[in-house]
């Protein structure tokens, strides 16, 4: 089996983006289903936060356009490091997955880029089928390629937070409600 996910050569300063989360952590409000910030949001949204959070069905992602700065992190170091990233992005979000939260078995229909600013031995991200995989908070980027189906979970009892950014599109790997690739070596 190929890798899923890889660590990339893009490094950031670790200490001074999770120094600087913190004052975005009163955001994040899991009694409100609120696990998401966006660092870019869609022109004329009303919350732009909050506007890119959760799944908006099958090829609108794509469609989507987060072009406009969230103005809570105008002027940021988290913002900067989303606006240098080498790799033509299309979405920008601090993600928080709660002790306990494992996220349904699903696929994306593109690359992801996860940093990890907060974690603990329990976070996995789950490949049906296939592997595990702890993405430690060492200041790198790893590469996931989420069109294969997958999940994320926090086993832990400490909360987790990772900056994902979105790629563009690439073409399916499995057909729309393929279950995965059930043997795969």
């Amino acid at each position: 089996m190929t890798a899923r996910i890889t660590r990339t050569d893009h490094r950031v300063d670790l200490a001074r983006a999770v120094d600087e989360l913190k004052q975005f952590m009163k955001y994040f409000d899991p009694d409100k289903n609120r696990r998401e910030l966006c660092l870019y949001a869609e022109a004329g949204v009303d919350d732009p936060l909050f506007a890119c959070s959760g799944a908006k069905g099958e090829g609108q992602e794509a469609q989507a356009e987060y072009t406009e700065e969230v103005p809570e992190f105008q002027r940021t170091y988290l913002l900067e490091i989303a606006r240098t990233f080498p790799v033509p992005r299309k979405r920008v979000r601090l993600l928080l997955a709660d002790p306990g939260r494992c996220y349904e078995m699903h696929y994306d229909e593109e690359l992801r880029y996860h940093l990890a600013l907060v974690t603990n031995p329990g976070c996995f991200i789950v490949y049906e089928y296939c592997s595990t995989y702890h993405i430690p908070a060492d200041g790198f980027f790893y590469e996931m390629d989420a069109r294969y189906r997958h999940t994320a979970l926090n086993s832990g009892s400490a909360y987790r937070v990772h900056m994902v950014i979105t790629g563009i599109p690439l073409d399916p790997v499995l057909p729309p409600g393929a279950p995965g690739i059930p043997g795969e070596e």
